[in-house]
């Protein structure tokens, strides 16, 4: 029957795209109608869902171990270098479309797991089982030698504060900084903040963060145990009368020693029960007190934390370009990595499937990650991963359609959607918070023709930019709330959904 005609008796209701993002905290019955119960490879922007890019084979020929360390170095003149550690040596991984330089020094690497930073233009690398390693901006390797300490190369964390480099010694509540600033190698002394830590264990890692006072930028050094244990501290350095104590506070356990990353002028923590801003806890000064940017994912997060959170591969990272921020998740390490990936504007929350990463970062203003092929990929790239369909799925919140306690039949349904050229999607619906599989197929068929710029004038015919969908298709569902649900397998095709439109009969109420 036609909608016209059908519309005599029925409702036409319409179901804005759940731009709210994935919601794995709220009941079904409470949660509002713009978010998802299940969002895959597909981005809330701030007006529709957008397929997640794809990815391409960017850098080869490192053999096939997991790609665990990948950076970017700039150099003090603006030089840029893509480094790559895997199967024992370091790699500059610079170039496109070709095999990656081997650029190991006279140290062999027994871990490929760097923690590193950029200081004056050369990158300093320490594992916690190697001798620490210096790149300069010309991708040349050679060792880093420190003094003091017993063996340099127990160092597993490195920072630089206030012109020094601070390290963390491995298995102890030790740091070691540089006994001058300015200096890349060289002498160094220790602070223990064994007295400190009440709750035991090992300094996990060190950062630096540069904080917004009020009356200011305050550099702050940053030290986490283990536990959990946060110890703040400011001032020149442990050796100056300036130093001195700032907070100290505890939060869930961190997720291992990349744990940490900054977004804009705060310091993130990945722990077991979500991913925390010091600043909350800092501000709020009980450790009961913060806020948590998974908040809206927690049952999620925190399930897959509690199997998972051993693994290595947690990290975070943020990506002004694509205006969202990645929490890689390393499902079953060394072979199923996941992101939840947040909007960095609204907050709204998906996940990305199908990008098998072991650590990510950003190069030359692009997004990468090292896989665990021996590979390094470009991500945000294309409509495809490597040549495979990429899989979205969404499952809508369950929305009442307006009418809260009425019994309706699911007529049909119009989804609004934008596609690049022909797509092929199941399109359906679950009633009354039971999930079901995806219903049969459909397709949006696109115009043929060749693209603006390609082809002869007056000669070829012009294909149109975008296919804009919004056809009827039968559903079948009968009960209270409906939740609309949409897979695809999508290949080749730029694909954005802005809303649903659903018909149906109301009946009486329950």
């Amino acid at each position: 029957m036609h909608p016209e005609i059908m519309q005599q008796r029925s409702t036409i209701a319409s179901v804005p795209a759940p731009i709210g993002g994935w919601n794995a905290r709220d009941p079904f019955e409470l949660m509002p109608e713009t978010d998802a119960v299940e969002l895959q490879n597909l981005f809330p922007d701030s007006v529709d869902l957008k397929l997640r890019s794809g990815f391409r084979e960017h850098a080869d020929g490192m053999g096939s171990g997991i790609v665990k360390t990948l950076f970017e170095l700039v150099g003090q003149t603006g030089t840029r270098k893509l480094i790559a550690c895997t199967n024992s040596k370091i790699y500059d991984a610079t170039t496109f479309n070709s095999n990656a330089s081997d650029i190991t020094g006279t140290t062999t690497p027994t871990d490929d797991q760097w923690q590193y930073v950029i200081y004056k233009g050369t990158a300093i690398l320490v594992n916690g089982s190697d001798q620490p390693q210096q790149i300069s901006s010309a991708a040349s390797v050679s060792d880093a030698a420190y003094t003091g300490v017993t063996d340099d190369a127990d160092f597993i964390d490195v920072t630089v504060y206030r012109d020094r480099l601070y390290f963390v010694e491995k298995d102890t509540s030790s740091f070691w900084y540089t006994n001058s600033a300015n200096n890349l190698t060289g002498a160094t002394t220790e602070f223990d903040l064994g007295r400190i830590f009440k709750n035991g264990g090992y300094l996990l890692w060190i950062a630096n963060w540069t904080r917004e006072s009020g009356s200011g930028a305050d550099d702050l050094l940053v030290c986490c145990s283990n536990m959990g244990e946060i110890v703040i501290y400011t001032g020149a350095n442990p050796g100056d009368s300036s130093w001195s104590l700032v907070s100290r506070f505890e939060i869930p356990i961190p997720l291992g020693i990349r744990s940490k990353f900054n977004v804009g002028g705060d310091l993130v923590v990945i722990t077991e029960q979500g991913v925390i801003p010091l600043s909350t806890v800092l501000n709020a000064g009980a450790v009961a007190s913060y806020a948590a940017y998974t908040d809206k994912i927690q049952r999620a997060f925190s399930s897959v934390a509690k199997y998972a959170g051993s693994n290595a591969g947690w990290e975070g990272l943020v990506y002004p370009r694509g205006r969202f921020i990645i929490i890689n998740v390393p499902v079953n390490a060394g072979a199923t990595y996941e992101q939840y990936v947040m909007n960095s504007l609204t907050g709204a929350w998906c996940k990305f499937t199908g990008q098998t990463a072991y650590t990510w970062a950003r190069y030359d203003s692009g997004l990468y990650f090292g896989g665990i092929d021996g590979k390094v990929y470009q991500a945000d790239y294309g409509t495809d991963d490597a040549g495979q369909a990429i899989q979205a799925r969404m499952r809508q919140a369950y929305s009442y359609l307006g009418q809260r306690g009425r019994q309706k039949r699911i007529l049909m349904g119009a989804p609004l959607i934008n596609a690049s050229d022909t797509i092929t999607f199941s399109y359906d619906v679950d009633m009354d918070f039971e999930r079901t599989s995806f219903g049969a197929p459909v397709t949006i068929t696109g115009s043929s023709g060749t693209a603006w710029d390609s082809a002869t004038w007056d000669v070829s015919s012009w294909g149109n930019a975008n296919v804009k969908n919004d056809e009827w298709y039968n559903l079948c569902g009968l009960g209270s709330a409906v939740s609309v649900k949409l897979s695809a397998n999508i290949t080749g095709v730029d694909f954005t959904l802005n809303a649903n439109r659903i018909i149906f009969e109301a009946g009486g109420y329950l």
